[in-house]
């Protein structure tokens, strides 16, 4: 049998729209394929992420500011089929 993990971030939109895709995977070639997924923070420093345009408040507000524009990027995806 195929053993499989996948190592995600919780913060990624793809962790959780592959599931149903990795189910199929799974359903159809039972009994061969075991897909694992492990969830870890696979991000250090959430900071690296980040754009100057999301310090143009300061530090205090940068966050604010980086998860409104997560936020868009997660809405477009779902658009995605």
């Amino acid at each position: 049998m195929l053993k499989l993990t996948i190592f995600t971030d919780p913060m990624m939109g793809l962790s959780y729209e592959s599931a149903p895709f990795l189910a199929k995977i799974e359903t159809h070639f039972s009994g061969q394929i075991e897909i694992q997924t492990k969830m870890a923070g696979l991000v250090r420093d959430v900071r690296h992420f980040m754009i100057a345009e999301d310090f143009r408040d300061g530090e205090a507000r940068a966050l604010e500011h980086y998860n409104c524009r997560l936020a868009h990027i997660y809405q477009a995806e779902q658009d995605i089929t």
